[in-house]
């Protein structure tokens, strides 16, 4: 599913689109011309998300009344409090440009889904170069939580740690964990915007809390390197197909 960016919908809006999901799934979608032969469990249903969409399927075990029946995350950060400019080499090769976020967003009509970055010009729009400043200046969840208030980049000391605690999957489960579903993080060794620590933490909670789990760390990746990988190449047979199998058996 697609849902609404930031900055031009607030984080508590995305929660709204990920919410409203569940109820579409099984209500609206079976009724649909091409999917008319569609019959949707409503107790099996397997959310997966990757980077800051992993975040968000993270969160649905707290937000859905009938959770999922195991949430994938694929290089998502779980404490908003972590989530900090790591240097990334990647991020920093591109020129330090001006940063017009009144070029950069689109309040009039809010986006659902930007293409993935693939030549060097897509790399120098205006809107990369606001992302790029937002994760290199540990903006994130301020912008998660504050938006650009009048188009101006948001103070940290205008958000409270309750405020990151509430959007951030690890603090939510310390909160709340009982009859939690299982969950499989894939980790990228090498990650450049969010820190690995971010897996092996939520992971290592998990498993004292008892809840089914699995952590693949894969090594010699950075972020969200797979995206660039061929569907069925090397990446699917090694990577995920381990993803897949240890879903498979944990929801059997």
């Amino acid at each position: 599913m697609d849902y609404r960016l930031v900055p031009e919908t607030l984080h508590q809006g995305q929660l709204e689109d990920v919410s409203d999901i569940r109820p579409w799934l099984t209500d609206s979608l079976p009724t649909m011309p091409i999917f008319t032969d569609l019959k949707v469990n409503r107790g099996r249903i397997l959310v997966v998300g990757a980077s800051a969409g992993a975040q968000l399927a993270l969160l649905t075990p707290h937000l859905w009344k009938d959770p999922p029946i195991a949430v994938v995350s694929l290089y998502g950060p779980t404490n908003m409090h972590g989530v900090v400019s790591l240097g990334s080499s990647r991020l920093s090769q591109y020129p330090r440009m001006e940063v017009r976020l009144d070029q950069a967003t689109n309040f009039g009509e809010p986006p659902t889904y930007i293409e993935p970055p693939e030549k060097e010009e897509d790399f120098l729009t205006p809107r990369a170069a606001m992302t790029r400043f937002m994760i290199m200046e540990s903006l994130v969840p301020y912008v998660l939580i504050r938006g650009l208030p009048n188009c101006n980049w948001p103070q940290a000391s205008s958000v409270s740690d309750e405020e990151i605690d509430a959007i951030s999957p690890l603090h939510c489960f310390q909160k709340s964990y009982e009859k939690h579903p299982p969950v499989y993080q894939l980790v990228a060794a090498a990650d450049d915007i969010f820190h690995n620590s971010h897996g092996v933490k939520f992971h290592d909670l998990l498993e004292r809390r008892g809840v089914k789990c699995a952590m693949h760390i894969v090594p010699d990746i950075k972020h969200a390197d797979d995206i660039w990988e061929k569907i069925g190449g090397d990446f699917d047979q090694n990577i995920i197909a381990l993803l897949v199998q240890w879903v498979v058996e944990a929801i059997a």
